[in-house]
């Protein structure tokens, strides 16, 4: 009898030994997990930094860009032709002249469908860019218009921004899109920054401008305060 239970007492110890053994293993794949979550989440922000530091390069060099919508093509146009008839429109409308020195290259974008594809244009300083988009004004009342050439992440966010930018113009707010962010009276937000405020969805803007509006408020009851305090001073 006495060895039988000598003999049980034995199993239990080998089984709380393993129990243990066990135990101090799943520690250490517990232990291990974490360490490798930790390091998947260094390297997500690695990419994500990465990714960040990419788009903005891409977008430096598309910087000089700027596509032309709904100019005729016409059938074997050569790059050549494809620069004149730009350079033509820029004179004709804006009343500048563009010497082909200005122009490092100027070509259709995408493949020949039968469809008048936009014409992309890269200006050898930034300055031309500039004023063609800043005066696109003037092509109001002819069939071309043209706009940034961005990068798909920036094209994007300002889709994703068009929405908020309807409705804030609808509500009577000076709003337009610069970049990647939507600017509303004076103030810039990103997607990101709407949703942290939660303006998740248009129709919620009005809350936006009470924020924006009680700061405002705010601050010009500092203002006033600190121009009285000087009155009664003087």
């Amino acid at each position: 009898m006495e060895n039988k239970i000598d003999l049980i007492l034995l199993k239990l110890n080998d089984l709380d030994s393993k129990t243990d053994v066990t135990n101090n293993n799943v520690a250490l794949l517990s232990s291990t997990i974490e360490e490798l979550k930790n390091e998947n989440t260094c390297l997500r922000q690695q990419v994500h930094l990465l990714e960040d530091r990419i788009d903005y390069l891409e977008n430096q060099s598309r910087r000089n860009n700027v596509i032309f919508y709904n100019v005729e093509e016409h059938e074997k146009e050569t790059w050549e032709t494809t620069e004149s008839n730009v350079r033509q429109i820029i004179h004709k409308e804006y009343g500048m002249q563009i010497h082909d020195t200005e122009v490092e290259r100027a070509h259709r974008l995408g493949p020949n469908n039968n469809t008048t594809r936009p014409i992309i244009v890269k200006f050898n300083h930034f300055k031309v860019k500039d004023i063609i988009i800043k005066q696109a004004y003037k092509l109001k009342n002819t069939p071309f218009s043209v706009s940034h050439d961005f990068s798909k992440s920036v094209l994007q966010k300002r889709s994703l921004l068009k929405p908020y930018l309807i409705k804030s113009k609808e509500l009577g707010h000076r709003a337009h899109l610069q970049y990647e962010k939507l600017a509303i009276n004076g103030r810039k937000f990103t997607i990101e920054d709407l949703h942290s405020k939660g303006v998740t969805s248009p129709n919620d803007l009005g809350k936006l401008f009470t924020k924006v509006s009680s700061s405002s408020n705010i601050n010009e009851i500092i203002t006033r305060s600190k121009s009285d305090s000087k009155r009664l001073e003087q």
